[in-house]
């Protein structure tokens, strides 16, 4: 068997009840592994890992960078710039200048012990990015989904139209109608942003 004769009953039953009445184990790894081949479930897994850990890096910087020139601009010129205060407030920091050099030090200080957990988020999303490189490496399946997630595909595509019926529609079908409306919201989204 493969994903052009399986049902998504078949393959739901395999995946998340661990029924094999219907399927082996050796069919069932060779199907899951077409179905995220065709879908591209796999490229998009890859593009929300790097979109949130360049996010976590972005911020890291910015904040690190904004911290060091607020305690520079206090040393050399004995105020904040401005700019600075106003930039970090669109990370959540209320920050403020009374004059009070170590009163503001101490507000940066707290910032900075506020930040480390972005570090951590960074650092894991990092790890999780490269074990997610390492088991495409050794071929291995690099997508999981709940049962829930995978349901909720199937609700979200039928709304969109699509005739899916789990003890009907094949493995590949649904695949490929995943693939098609990725790809589709990829060309809305290249569309918005050159406007």
């Amino acid at each position: 068997m493969n994903a052009s004769n399986c049902t998504l009953k078949q393959f739901m039953s395999a995946w998340f009840a661990n029924d094999r009445t219907e399927l082996t184990d050796e069919e069932f790894s060779a199907i899951h592994l077409e179905y995220v081949d065709l879908s591209g479930l796999t490229k998009t897994r890859e593009l929300e890992l790097n979109a949130q850990l360049y996010n976590l890096q972005n911020r890291v910087e910015k904040v690190k960078w904004l911290l060091y020139g607020l305690r520079l601009s206090v040393t050399e010129l004995g105020r904040p710039f401005q700019v600075g205060i106003e930039s970090l407030r669109k990370y959540g920091h209320k920050l403020y200048w009374d004059g009070d050099a170590e009163l503001f030090f101490d507000l940066l200080n707290r910032v900075e012990s506020k930040e480390k957990k972005f570090i951590v988020q960074m650092n894991e999303k990092e790890k999780e990015l490269n074990e997610f490189y390492a088991a495409q490496m050794k071929g291995e399946t690099t997508v999981t989904q709940t049962r829930q997630e995978f349901i909720k595909n199937i609700i979200e595509l039928r709304k969109r139209g699509h005739y899916i019926i789990e003890e009907q529609t094949t493995v590949e079908t649904f695949a490929l109608i995943i693939k098609s409306e990725n790809e589709e919201a990829e060309r809305m989204n290249t569309k918005s942003n050159k406007k």
